[in-house]
């Protein structure tokens, strides 16, 4: 699940909810090398993770606020994605 949330000076960001309790031990290893991997990278055309929270039900990650929805879920409704295509995201 992914909130808005905006801090004290208004800047927005996205806050993603994964629930602890439906994760495989495979998915927490995929989730720890995800935040590893975006905490290292710096690049204008990938997602910023500004922080991220373990706490015991929930893992919380903090990231840049994105508009327009999956890229994921749109390369899956269109079967592919060109690279012309790409360039548009």
């Amino acid at each position: 699940v992914v909130h808005e949330a905006i801090d004290g000076e208004g800047n927005n960001y996205a806050v993603k909810i994964v629930t602890k309790s439906v994760l495989t031990h495979e998915d927490v290893v995929g989730l720890m090398d995800e935040i590893s991997i975006l905490r290292e990278l710096s690049h204008p055309n990938i997602i910023r993770l500004y922080d991220a929270f373990d706490e015991p039900l929930n893992y919380f990650l903090v990231t840049e606020m994105m508009s327009g929805g999956e890229l994921f879920d749109r390369i899956v409704q269109k079967e592919a994605l060109y690279k012309h295509h790409a360039l548009l995201f």
